[in-house]
């Protein structure tokens, strides 16, 4: 009672000079106090004090009047990704298949949900063949955006593989920026700065992606059917239920490095012919044999080296040849024209042919190959023909046509 007394003396006195959140406040705290006398007190609009039994229930109303608490927004839960056959592709609705910046590595846990539903949908349907195609928008050079496109192509196939889609199902073509989903028109040119957002929100978005068109096996899809309109009613109020956690193991953060080196063996047949020679041995052509060890290095552009035995026989005559060492070093640009197979025009820069026994020779040689390889997961098999000159002591000039059997390792 006191209490109450000296409030209403304070806002009596001073209520032109208390804002009304303040008496509102002030009211709420007195409540709760009185209430332990039995006792709660409001402050109405001009400040004064009016009191009244009440209880629990008076201090309950302060408290609603002092502050209300909002409960925040729930977030919406994200879309459940479906792969849907539609027009000879299939399509991952409401998923997403991202790279690093300017990188062929996968990136972000929608990513893998995604490529994770897709990996499922062709276990379930095996006769499915499909191509994976690469895109990218315009921005970057030709030779770049096609070359990231069939990189980024290779890495979600690679990584299918991994996952335990057969390899022999599936292939990817890096297409660049030749088939653009949305017309880029002036985001080709290079847009202001000031329209650059909107460029990368309406179209180079769109143009970077990863499509899924099938080769075999569509008519063992199901199509996707056309909705028919249907006069609208209230939508049933949706029951979720809680999910369990997945019991598969996540999948890999990164795809393997592409790999760009060879080791293996060859076997090396070169028919050859003497062109002039002191000794008149260009009656009848010759035959060299050999075989030996061989190495390569490179993803673009990869160097080759290689050290064998070698017998040449002279005018295929093996009974009248000489036994050597032969080395060869050589410049190749190999060209993937399908994900497994390579082709790889060759400089033979340099070659050396060291005779020893029964009699002493030395050869010097060089020319032109094309490789045809084709690769596996960590190995290789290939066939290089090629045409050579060279020049072979003493005083002849030669020219070959090797053919080199290889196979090994990948790196």
């Amino acid at each position: 009672m006191q209490t109450n007394f000296l409030f209403s003396r304070l806002v009596s006195t001073h209520r032109r000079n208390f804002p009304r959140a303040t008496l509102i406040a002030c009211g709420a705290l007195l409540g709760g106090c009185a209430a332990q006398a039995n006792l709660s007190g409001t402050v109405d609009a001009t400040g004064q004090l009016s009191g009244r039994a009440s209880g629990q229930a008076g201090i309950e109303a302060n408290a609603t009047a002092a502050a209300t608490v909002r409960a925040p927004k729930a977030k919406p839960a994200p879309k459940k990704i479906a792969i849907r056959f539609e027009k000879g592709q299939l399509h991952i609705e409401h998923g997403e298949v991202n790279f690093e910046l300017d990188s062929d590595k996968l990136k972000g846990d929608r990513t893998f949900e995604s490529l994770g539903q897709l990996r499922d949908h062709l276990k379930a349907y095996p006769k499915v063949k499909v191509r994976i195609e690469g895109h990218t928008d315009s921005r970057g050079t030709d030779e770049y955006n096609a070359d990231l496109s069939r990189r980024r192509a290779n890495s979600v196939m690679k990584w299918l593989v991994e996952q335990g889609v057969e390899a022999d199902r599936l292939t990817a073509k890096g297409f660049g920026e030749r088939n653009p989903e949305v017309p880029e028109g002036p985001c080709k040119e290079g847009p202001p700065s000031a329209d650059a957002e909107k460029c990368e929100a309406e179209v180079w978005s769109k143009n970077r992606r990863v499509e899924y068109p099938v080769l075999e096996g569509g008519d063992s899809l199901p199509v996707a059917v056309e909705e028919t309109p249907v006069e609208e009613k209230p939508a049933p109020v949706a029951v979720v239920e809680p999910r369990e956690p997945p019991t598969e193991p996540p999948p890999p953060e990164q795809v393997a490095a592409e790999r760009c080196g060879i080791v293996g063996i060859y076997a090396l047949g070169s028919p050859y012919a003497v062109a002039s020679d002191t000794q008149n041995r260009g009656d009848r052509p010759s035959l060299a044999l050999g075989g030996g060890l061989e190495v390569g290095y490179g993803c673009k552009i990869r160097l080759h080296g290689s050290i064998g035995f070698q017998r040449a026989a002279w005018q295929s005559d093996f009974s009248n040849g000489n036994n050597g060492v032969s080395v060869r070093f050589g410049v190749g640009l190999p060209l993937h024209a399908t994900p497994h197979f390579v082709v790889e025009p060759r400089l033979e820069a340099f070659g050396a042919d060291v005779y020893v026994a029964p009699s002493t020779a030395f050869a010097l040689h060089a020319g032109l190959g094309l490789g045809l390889y084709y690769e596996f997961e960590k190995a290789y098999l290939g066939v290089t023909p090629g045409i050579e000159v060279g020049y072979l002591t003493p005083w002849a000039l030669t020219i070959s046509v090797p053919v080199l059997l290889s196979g090994g390792l990948r790196f």
